[in-house]
Order: structure tokens, then sequence, then C-alpha cells
């Protein structure tokens, strides 16, 4: 028995391995960027432990979410083409919306160079 629960033990040490490899250590609808012709890095979302993310949202790549922000169910936000992607404080992004920037043009914010930029406290309503 005892020999079974060690095994069990590596199983599932080799499973929190990959999954913090690859992205998934926060929830499996949280992950890296893809490597691509255009993105030859992987890079993992950077979210504030004050925001939420619904469970149906998907949240991809090189995007940086302040404080406070909902990301609402079915909403999507790629920083895997376009990247970064940045998400003010306190910002709201209703059910349904899609955030994705494309590798050029850019919009630069203090000294900064992003694919997509939204602004703190801003409301981005619901997908129809």
């Amino acid at each position: 028995m005892k020999k079974y629960l060690i095994l069990i033990a590596v199983f599932l040490t080799i499973i929190a391995l990959v999954a913090s490899i690859y992205g998934l250590s926060r929830s499996p609808n949280i992950s890296t960027s893809p490597i691509t012709s255009w993105n030859p890095q992987i890079k993992s979302p950077q979210i504030a432990a004050t925001s939420f993310v619904d469970p149906a949202a998907r949240v991809i790549g090189d995007v940086i979410i302040g404080s406070n922000v909902y990301i609402g169910p079915c909403a999507s936000v790629r920083g895997d083409e376009g990247s970064p992607v940045y998400i003010g404080n306190g910002s709201n992004i209703q059910d349904g919306v899609i955030i994705h920037g494309l590798k050029d043009p850019r919009v630069v914010v203090g000294g900064k160079n992003y694919s997509v930029y939204v602004g703190k406290e801003v409301s981005m309503t619901h997908a129809v």
C-alpha cells in the first residue's frame, strides 16, 4: 500500500510540475502564449491577486491585469500575437468581450509599448 501511495505522490508532483511549466497552475482557463513565428517566447499572464477571472473566460499569454479587475464569463483576453495586453486597475471586462491585438501597430503609454492598453476603471460591455 505504501508503495502505491508513493507512486501516486510522484505522479501528482509530475502533473503539478508540467502544469506550472505550461502556465496551468492557476486554472485551465489561464495559460501561456504558444511559440509562433511572430512570438518566439512563452509568456504567462500576470494577474493581481485582487482580480477575478471567471472560470468560463480565457486569459492567454503576455497579459497584465491590474488590481480589482473583473473578467466576465466567455470573455477572451489574448496576449499571444499582439502583446503585451494591459488592463488597468478597477476595469470591468464583461461577458463575451474579446481583447486581442495584432503584432503591429503599437500604442505607447508611459514610455512602454503595448498591443492593447485598457486604462483604469474602464468598462467594456457585453458582446452581442
